[in-house]
């Protein structure tokens, strides 16, 4: 419960408003709010009380929500695990020794799947994006670059949060009260048209409606999946997708598949939380349903600049982890690498690997003729050689620059 500790309009409130969020570089965390209440007193450490917050759900085989309760308590948590060690423990690799650990834990897992195919019969569309893993040494260098894995403990808590976000949100909505949601509009014409090109270039065959509902939607994924879902249609099925954001406004949650959804889980980390914190207190805990006018004058900022401040975040997460991979790259110019065009420009086309790293190949090293971008925007053609999105290419690193975070590429075969 950061928000007993982070009173309204203090030093530490307006500071956390400022922030918005914690920023997660590749080889540290910028943290919202003071490591002695992130890593202290907030943060749920095993063998000692903690102030919280539940959202306590009843959930039956259907995976409905069939009760909720929303309440003050305190949490004396007994294990800290990792997510390596229980998705070792699902893959049966090892052992907790531990019998309730372990029922606990299997139990978790049923519920999980059950939410998880209640969410997809709704519409929940999971892209399955894998990101890049940096990994660095002591001294601050990165040594390796690995795609990160997404398994049965990670998707489990995801599935959990979800559930209580979606809770809350409706649990505030019904009683008519100003709120922050977190809203996902669906996706505007256009892109849902360069969607359908970009299918119809690949030859894939899914009808893609173009003003589609969540289900409608997630028919058509689970359609382009059956021809093909690698790591660049992945990429190009997100890109259809409008921008989550916050708003007091509530307009649902379309890649959720959510009528009203919040963030509710993370008060630690993201301002949004810490205000939905502090307004279901004031509202069911201390029975001041009126300061629903004074919160409802001070959403509109609050969600635009949390908003603002989220991208930024990203924005900054992205640009130090693109000068990390270029450090990692300085050690292969001249090497050959097996590489997807995942995106197609007048200048060029850019190549991905399967680690998630990528370069652009400029369009003055293919030198084989004078290339143009085709009429649709997916290819490149000197009128007898193609480069689509999609292609495969082998690739020789030519230039690195750790300073813009960029990697130069050729085609192996004009280098």
């Amino acid at each position: 419960d950061v928000s007993h500790y982070v009173k309204e309009n203090s030093a530490l409130d307006r500071e956390a408003l400022t922030r918005g969020t914690s920023v997660y570089l590749a080889d540290r965390v910028i943290p919202m709010l003071p490591e002695v209440l992130s890593n202290g007193i907030c943060s749920l450490n095993p063998g000692v009380d903690r102030l919280t917050m539940t959202c306590e759900c009843e959930i039956n085989s259907l995976g409905e929500t069939v009760s909720h309760k929303i309440f003050s308590s305190v949490i004396n948590s007994k294990y800290r695990l990792t997510y390596h060690e229980v998705n070792s423990f699902f893959a049966k690799k090892t052992s907790f020794e531990n019998k309730k650990l372990e029922k606990m834990l299997l139990e978790m897992l049923e519920l999980s799947e059950i939410i998880r195919k209640f969410k997809k019969n709704q519409g929940y569309i999971d892209f399955e994006i894998s990101e890049s893993k940096i990994i660095i040494n002591d001294k601050g260098k990165t040594i390796d670059i690995r795609p990160k894995e997404r398994l049965e403990s990670e998707i489990l808590i995801e599935d959990f949060m979800v559930r209580a976000n979606e809770v809350v949100a409706n649990h505030v909505e019904k009683n008519n009260l100003s709120f922050i949601y977190r809203v996902h509009d669906k996706p505007d014409i256009e892109r849902i048209i360069n969607l359908k090109n970009v299918i119809k270039t690949l030859k894939i065959n899914a009808k893609i409606p173009e003003n589609p509902k969540p289900k409608e939607f997630s028919k058509a994924v689970e359609k382009i999946k059956e021809s093909r879902f690698d790591d660049f249609m992945k990429i190009m099925m997100l890109r259809t997708m409008s921008k989550a954001e916050y708003s007091p406004s509530n307009i649902g949650h379309f890649g959720l598949a959510s009528k009203s959804y919040s963030h509710f889980t993370s008060p630690i980390r993201r301002y949004p939380d810490l205000i939905a914190h502090r307004m279901i207190k004031e509202y069911f805990f201390l029975y001041n349903k009126n300061k629903s006018s004074h919160f409802g004058e001070l959403l509109p900022a609050v969600s635009e600049r949390s908003s603002i401040a989220e991208q930024k975040a990203v924005q900054l997460e992205r640009k130090v982890a693109d000068i990390k991979k270029a450090e990692f790259y300085e050690n292969f110019l001249g090497k050959k690498f097996k590489g997807t065009i995942v995106s197609v420009m007048k200048f060029g086309f850019f190549v991905e690997f399967p680690n998630k790293v990528g370069g652009l190949v400029h369009i003055s090293s293919l030198m084989s003729g004078r290339y143009k971008l085709s009429k649709n925007g997916y290819s490149l053609t000197d009128g007898k050689k193609v480069y689509t999105i999609g292609d495969e290419v082998n690739v020789i690193i030519t230039s690195v620059s750790k300073k813009e975070g960029k990697i130069d590429l050729v085609i192996s075969e004009f280098h």
